[in-house]
């Protein structure tokens, strides 16, 4: 029941901010599926895994359902990347990096800018990978074709 609520709850905040993009219909529909789902991924493996390969199988399937989706939807994969990667961007460790910032609590900026950076750049190599993998196929099939 918990995993329900949470993917509930994460494909309602991706949808809200896919509006702010004026995303209507059926991609708005399937960017906050994948949102909720990379969520839920995220939840599930924080525990036995950890902070940092949670956050990074959770952007691969993010990126994966978003290049998946691109061709299917025959819409750019960054309009399901950019909705589906809402819910794991680490928000709450960029308020606390601020906070100590703020506060000039020197070893709670180093703990959590160090977290934060860390989260941020786990995702994003985790979008990388699965984008140059997509595209590196998308050329062998292009050089066939040819």
């Amino acid at each position: 029941m918990e995993i329900i609520r949470h993917f509930l709850t994460a494909c309602i905040a991706s949808s809200a901010y896919g509006m702010i993009f004026d995303l209507r219909g059926k991609a708005l529909i399937f960017g906050a599926i994948g949102g909720g789902a990379g969520w839920v991924i995220y939840n599930s493996l924080l525990n036995s895994l950890g902070y940092s390969m949670a956050f990074f199988l959770a952007a691969v399937f993010v990126g994966l359902y978003a290049e998946i989706m691109a061709r299917v939807k025959k819409l750019p994969a960054s309009v399901f990347i950019l909705v589906g990667m809402l819910p794991l961007v680490p928000g709450e460790g960029i308020y606390l990096t601020m906070k100590a910032l703020v506060t000039n609590d020197s070893e709670a900026l180093a703990h959590y800018g160090r977290l934060t950076f860390n989260s941020a750049g786990v995702l994003a190599l985790g979008l990388l990978l699965v984008s140059s993998i997509a595209r590196f196929i998308s050329q062998i099939r292009l050089r066939k074709k040819n």
